[in-house]
């Protein structure tokens, strides 16, 4: 059966606009959690990760992942090695919805510039990452013919 924790844990009860909450067990035995919020000061929706023990309670403070002046949101992670992966959709200038991977150490620290993984032929929306031994693969649905359809890309998270 499941068992369920008698009370949940209020982890950003006085933030503005916190949703899509995105998880992966760590190797330290607590755990990964990215978050979309409009904490910013230019209240653009970013994407940002804190450290949570097995029982939820906080262990790190939030940070920012994304630095884009245009909104980031759907994060999802994948665990690394060294770090995580995350992968989020993000809101560009003059440019379609793309999909971009960014990688972030065990520090929590971005290490890595994110980097767009479709092409802008097509809004990119709802992305997914999953490493496994033979590197990783990000998805995410397009609708470059008209309808949306899903594609996905091998990755390399060095």
């Amino acid at each position: 059966g499941i068992l369920v924790a008698e009370s949940p844990t209020g982890l950003l009860q006085n933030m503005t606009g916190d949703w899509q909450p995105a998880l992966i067990p760590a190797a330290d035995q607590t755990y990964r959690m990215a978050i979309q919020s409009q904490a910013s000061e230019d209240r653009s929706a970013q994407v940002y990760l804190m450290s949570l023990s097995s029982n939820g309670v906080p262990m790190s403070p939030l940070r920012r992942v994304t630095s884009a002046s245009w909104s980031s949101t759907h994060p999802e992670l994948a665990a690394l090695t060294n770090g995580i992966a995350i992968a989020y959709q993000q809101n560009t200038e003059f440019v379609r919805l793309g999909v971009f991977l960014v990688r972030v150490g065990d520090d929590g620290f971005v290490d890595v510039t994110a980097t767009r993984i479709n092409g802008d032929d097509a809004d990119a929306l709802q992305p997914a990452i999953a490493v496994g031994e033979g590197g990783a693969l990000s998805a995410w649905e397009d609708n470059r013919h008209g309808s949306p359809e899903i594609y996905a890309r091998a990755v390399r998270c060095q």
